[in-house]
């Protein structure tokens, strides 16, 4: 900051009320410095110092004035000084007509050294700019800058240059809205009552329409929405948003902004929305865009949130997020299928059909051939498959173990092939006509529990 095109600390003001003293210089831009200053109280037998204190903004082109006398305005005869000016004194008429919480409040405007000057309440906060920056975690109430949005567009105003650096917040994260150096009052009709053009705004908070405002375009809040999607873009990505343009050719940075918000969609298509290039496919309204906020605001404390969900995405967009949860919900129902729809048991039968010995003379080779060509195997691929509460197919299952179990039994106690292979063809013969009547009160049970559902 340039301290030297600002007042010295200590200078003396003369409003048409009240007197102020000059404190310290809170900020400077291209068309004013901002100082706070303490109130002092004069009357006709004297002074007295108060505890007041208050900001003064004092008009100071940064490209065409200079002081003179450390006070004095040099370069303010030019007519574009004047046109400014006349700007300037334009603004603190529109903010002293305005009167809400949210947004600064002016207390009078007087000139002096050459140039205007207004005087505003003073706010205890930070810039919410510097605020982003300084802290790793940022608390904040937009509602506060919803509402003063919908105050002023109410009473046919826009702000025109809606930035963290023109929000002001508060210890307690409450938010006000101040700097309406570019603000436009419009009429009834739509038109802009100063002049047809209207400022440019700030790269990256402005959309490509701004530019190019014709008297025409009439009243146009969808100018205010766009800015405060980049307000929202700053304060998640601590980064400034990309200009107008930049998103009109390449598209949104949908990829670098969902990283930042913990891949909270929802989230990311507010702001999306809110930067869409095209207007007409904008938030039209500050009450559209706090509905979806509010929505969002109470998914965050829900129980069950599921950033995921999205009811503000285009209809490009929800046609893909439904493809993708049909193919999901399709994999859940394969892998959620129970066991009896999966036909499991009706494989299994067919599997453990007995199949015709190899003739073989070593007992030894037999018992080997009976455990790997067994039912061990396919008994475990069966398990996996059931559910608890499938007790049938349990049962089912214990059988055919058991069975398995009074194969080896006979083997190890023959001396030769043909007792064990007369074993098995009984023990099977015996368990398939348990487990064929186990199957089929299995079946009866799931139906009849189907029907009482």
């Amino acid at each position: 900051m340039n301290l030297t095109n600002a007042l010295p600390i200590g200078s003396d003001l003369y409003g048409e009320h009240y007197e102020y003293q000059i404190v310290s210089v809170l900020g400077q831009g291209s068309f004013g410095i901002t100082y706070k200053a303490k109130v002092v109280l004069k009357g006709k037998l004297g002074s007295l110092q108060s505890d007041m204190y208050v900001a003064v903004k004092e008009f100071f082109m940064q490209d065409i004035n200079s002081r003179s006398n450390g006070q004095r305005l040099t370069g303010s005869d030019s007519a574009m000084f004047q046109y400014y000016r006349n700007n300037f004194k334009k603004e603190a008429e529109n903010l002293s007509q305005l009167d809400c919480p949210q947004i600064v409040k002016v207390l009078e405007c007087f000139e002096q050294n050459d140039t205007v000057y207004y005087v505003m309440e003073y706010i205890d906060g930070q810039n919410l700019d510097v605020y982003i920056h300084e802290n790793d975690k940022l608390t904040f109430h937009l509602e506060d800058v919803l509402d003063a949005l919908q105050y002023i567009h109410d009473r046919s105003m826009l702000h025109l240059d809606l930035k963290p650096s023109n929000i002001i917040r508060l210890p307690d994260g409450h938010l006000k809205l101040i700097d309406f150096g570019l603000s436009k009052q419009f009429d009834k009709d739509g038109n802009p009552e100063s002049s047809s053009n209207i400022g440019l705004g700030t790269i990256g908070y402005a959309p490509i329409e701004q530019a190019n405002y014709r008297r025409e375009d009439g009243f146009q809040p969808t100018l205010d929405i766009y800015a405060l999607g980049g307000v929202l873009y700053k304060i998640y990505t601590r980064t400034n948003p990309p200009s107008a343009s930049s998103i009109f050719n390449n598209g949104f940075p949908e990829k670098a902004l969902l990283d930042k918000v913990a891949g909270n969609i929802y989230l990311l298509n507010i702001i999306k929305k809110a930067m869409n290039p095209r207007k007409n496919d904008r938030y039209q309204s500050v009450a559209e865009i706090r509905k979806d906020w509010n929505n969002y605001q109470e998914q965050l404390k829900s129980p069950y949130n599921n950033p995921r969900e999205n009811d503000v995405t285009s209809k490009e967009d929800k046609k893909s997020s439904l493809q993708i949860e049909k193919r999901e919900d399709n994999k859940q129902v394969k892998n959620n299928t129970p066991a009896h729809e999966n036909k499991t048991f009706a494989k299994f039968d067919k599997e453990v059909k007995p199949k015709a010995a190899i003739p073989c003379t070593d007992p030894g080779i037999h018992k080997q051939d009976a455990v790997k060509k067994g039912y061990f195997s396919k008994l475990l691929d069966a398990c996996q498959k059931l559910e608890d509460k499938d007790w049938f197919g349990w049962v089912y299952i214990l059988l055919l173990v058991l069975t398995e179990i009074i194969i080896i039994i006979a083997i190890n106690n023959s001396e030769t092939y043909y007792v064990g292979y007369f074993c098995d063809i009984i023990s099977l013969s015996t368990i398939s006509i348990v487990a064929i009547a186990c199957y089929f009160v299995y079946v009866i049970n799931v139906s009849s529990t189907k029907y009482s559902k």
